[in-house]
């Protein structure tokens, strides 16, 4: 068995104007300021809505002599820690596409709709079966939380990122202590709004 260093695998889904990026920054800064070394990319979809992005982190706590680990720059079937989406479908794809594992993944998404462009111009009703997306969500992921981050962050007056941070540090799947997320957001525009909306949501997670 192998005594290198495991990484912590995080996949983000986040439509166009969500602040996606922004909070792949954040979480950039945290890791940093924690002593872990973060590595990201990501790639840009335009197929439903504005487009949604996927971005992919990875985690490794530095070693003593800071050597650069190397790490992927994609995701892999079966090696994924946390998938955070922004939307309930977005959760639905993650699953279909083989990432969400029962043994390994925590799955954490806003359960609102966003309706896809196939959806939209369906002659009939297209709309995709939400609660059908619940149910395998819960089923193959190990660990699934979930609640409306959209409504959640329209009452704090921001964007969702906000509320996806806070409701990943609330789930406590990643070692950072919660003063290093409110440090993170602390910097930047919209400070208080994201605070409040951060706080609200690791409390619901």
């Amino acid at each position: 068995m192998s005594d290198a260093p495991k990484t912590i695998n995080l996949l983000i889904a986040a439509l166009g104007g969500e602040g996606g990026g922004v909070l792949t920054n954040w979480l950039i800064d945290i890791a940093d300021a924690c002593g872990w070394h973060c590595q990201s990319t990501s790639l840009a979809g335009v197929a439903q809505r504005t487009g949604a992005t996927i971005y992919y982190l990875e985690f490794m706590r530095r070693d003593g002599d800071n050597r650069r680990p190397v790490m992927s720059l994609f995701p892999a079937q079966g090696d994924i820690d946390i998938a955070l989406t922004s939307e309930i479908a977005e959760a639905g794809r993650m699953v279909s596409r083989g990432f969400i594992s029962p043994d390994r993944t925590t799955l954490i998404s806003s359960d609102h709709r966003v309706f896809g462009i196939t959806e939209k111009t369906h002659m009939g009703d297209g709309a995709a079966d939400r609660d059908l997306i619940l149910a395998m969500s819960a089923r193959y992921a190990k660990r699934f939380i979930h609640f409306d981050m959209a409504e959640l962050v329209k009452r704090h007056g921001t964007v969702i990122s906000a509320g996806m941070l806070g409701a990943l540090a609330g789930s406590g799947v990643l070692p950072f202590e919660r003063q290093a997320y409110e440090k993170a957001l602390q910097s930047g525009g919209g400070a208080t709004a994201n605070l409040s909306a951060f706080s609200d949501a690791y409390e619901r997670a």
